[in-house]
């Protein structure tokens, strides 16, 4: 929300947040400017921007996924999939 905030100049923004079985996915869209996801990312002042590959690295940590959908002017879609472990599931179903 950070990067909407500073960077996207959005209209409309929205967060949706779903468990499915053994799976958590977390998707984050906006209308505002987007950018070229191939590209490297650049932070204000020149310094390199960290936020989505410190969302890549931590969704790897723990075996999950980001996938960024974006273009110029087109806003920009973050998937975000997070495998649970396996206890978490089972002690769902069962309570």
């Amino acid at each position: 929300m950070r990067n909407v905030e500073k960077h996207a100049r959005a209209r409309h923004v929205t967060v949706s947040l779903q468990r499915r079985g053994a799976m958590v996915r977390l998707v984050v869209k906006d209308d505002g400017t987007g950018f070229d996801p191939n590209q490297d990312p650049v932070g204000s002042e020149g310094k390199d921007g960290l936020g989505l590959v410190g969302l890549r690295e931590r969704a790897g940590y723990v075996d999950g996924t980001v996938t960024i959908k974006s273009a110029r002017r087109s806003g920009t879609e973050i998937d975000v999939r997070i495998p649970l472990p396996a206890r978490i599931d089972t002690a769902a179903r069962s309570g």
